[in-house]
């Protein structure tokens, strides 16, 4: 079946277009087939992919059968991935700007930052997905950020943005009233990502630290842990990932693997070194990490006090990777949406 589309409400700022965007992606010259080098007990397997030219991918983000990519000027593509060797354009959103994506229950969270002479204006959109072909706005909202603010994060009716200086803006999917994560929490140290569990905030610092923050019943925010790694001063901090028990924090100079299980105990129990990583993804016991070179190394988490390098992906013009059950997306500012098959090779 085409993609539909159809006019969304006046009070939404977006338009979902999809046939000639659909017509440029089929005449784009198709990408050379990705080089897997592969040195552990994981290999990845390119079975599918979808061009957004000339728009360039960003961001991206999956969920069951979904993948969500942000491409900057050129709006959110959603795309159906219950068959990863067929990719198939279901919508696109092509009224805004789109610098992150996230995903939760059944709306979209989208991030666009405009950059003003003096200060820089995030525009936060929820979407509602429940028909991912016929896309529309619930709510819209804009703060300042200083910095990119690019960092999004979604847990239920719940966005958070990281704002550069402002620590983090937290957002309610209902009212989507922004409330700046309290500063004093962060210790004064620019937020460069952060992910939510329940009634836990994990906020990374461009300093390399984290803070893991609590917002209690009253509304008032209090830190429940820390947690550094020695020689961390100084990178600017990447990415941030939940999985399980796990966080992982790509700190600009290392992967970083932290036991959260018990918030207000946090303890570190694995690390390792990837200067220069700029995105992360995480599912189960498996990992990707963009270098900084722009390749993909995918890692083996089976052991997670020992975090192992199982395969490189190339070329090398990677911008994000999210990860689900095996199913492997990566957002390449070059070809567009590159899916891959993670598998953990028998014995």
């Amino acid at each position: 079946m085409p993609p539909r589309t159809r006019p969304l409400p006046t009070s939404a700022p977006i338009v979902a277009t999809v046939a000639i965007v659909g017509l440029l992606a089929a005449c784009a010259a198709p990408p050379e087939p990705a080089e897997v080098r592969t040195s552990g007990a994981l290999a990845a397997t390119e079975t599918g992919r979808l061009s957004f030219a000339p728009h360039r991918a960003e961001r991206v983000a999956l969920t069951d059968g979904l993948c969500f990519v942000a491409c900057g000027e050129g709006g959110v593509r959603i795309v159906d991935v219950t068959d990863p060797s067929a990719p198939e354009l279901l919508a696109t959103i092509d009224d805004l700007r789109a610098d992150a994506v996230a995903f939760a229950e059944d709306q979209l969270f989208v991030v666009g930052v405009q950059t003003g002479l003096f200060s820089d204006r995030a525009t936060l959109t929820a979407i509602d997905v429940v028909d991912p072909r016929l896309p529309g706005v619930r709510r819209t909202t804009t703060f300042a950020v200083d910095g990119d603010g690019t960092s999004l994060s979604a847990e239920g009716a719940t966005a958070a943005v990281a704002a550069g200086a402002d620590g983090a803006v937290v957002v309610t999917g209902r009212s989507l009233e922004p409330e700046a994560l309290d500063e004093s929490l962060s210790e004064g140290r620019t937020g460069a990502a952060l992910v939510r569990r329940g009634a836990c905030w994990f906020l990374l610092r461009d300093n390399g630290t984290a803070s893991i923050v609590r917002r209690d019943a009253d509304g008032t925010w209090s830190r429940c842990d820390w947690t550094e790694a020695s020689g961390s001063a100084g990178p600017r901090g990447a990415d941030l990932e939940l999985s399980g028990d796990v966080l992982l924090a790509a700190t600009g100079a290392e992967l970083r693997l932290v036991d959260v299980g018990d918030p207000g105990a946090a303890r570190p129990i694995g690390a390792l070194p990837l200067p220069g990583a700029t995105a992360l993804a995480a599912s189960g016991a498996v990992g990707a990490v963009v270098s900084a070179d722009g390749q993909v190394v995918v890692l083996d988490l089976d052991r997670p006090e020992r975090p192992t390098p199982a395969a490189v992906i190339s070329p090398a013009t990677a911008a994000d990777v999210a990860l689900l059950d095996g199913l492997l997306a990566v957002a390449d500012a070059e070809f567009g949406l590159r899916l891959f098959v993670v598998e953990r090779s028998e014995g």
